[in-house]
């Protein structure tokens, strides 16, 4: 069920993938500070948001005010929008989201006018497949 991707996996699948994240954060340190974590299970990103060099990212689907609230209510790092939703993503949602403290990230963005366009509005992360626009930016 897409609309809900908290049910892709149960309690005991979070669980062991929670375990994984740590024990690769443990044995690897140099991943401390890099590892992003995105989902709409709070129980899952809960396990995580406390472990040093993880930032944990709720997954709005849909509700850009929930999933903010969500994010600031939890302690997460941010929040994660798919880009062109209905409360489509605008520099004023994303500077109210950095008042509260949170980081935002944008995914779904392929076209790089509309990659260039997301970057003025502030966002801290942008998730994209375009590998041409790796390219143009280095």
């Amino acid at each position: 069920d897409t609309k809900r991707p908290q049910l892709l996996f149960t309690r005991n699948e979070y669980k062991a993938i929670t375990d994984a994240i740590k024990g690769y954060i443990r044995k690897y340190d140099n991943l401390k500070g890099r590892v992003l974590v995105d989902a709409d299970c709070c129980y899952f990103l809960n396990w995580l948001k406390d472990v040093d060099g993880i930032e944990t990212y709720y997954c709005s689907i849909g509700d850009f005010d929930k999933g903010v609230a969500k994010a600031y209510q939890n302690g997460y790092s941010g929040i994660i929008f798919q880009y062109g939703r209905k409360d489509d993503s605008s520099p004023e949602l994303i500077e109210l989201t950095h008042k509260k403290g949170l980081k935002m990230q944008i995914y779904y963005i392929n076209e790089s006018s509309v990659i260039e366009e997301v970057i003025t509005y502030n966002v801290d992360f942008i998730q994209t497949d375009n590998i041409d626009y790796y390219n143009f930016v280095q």
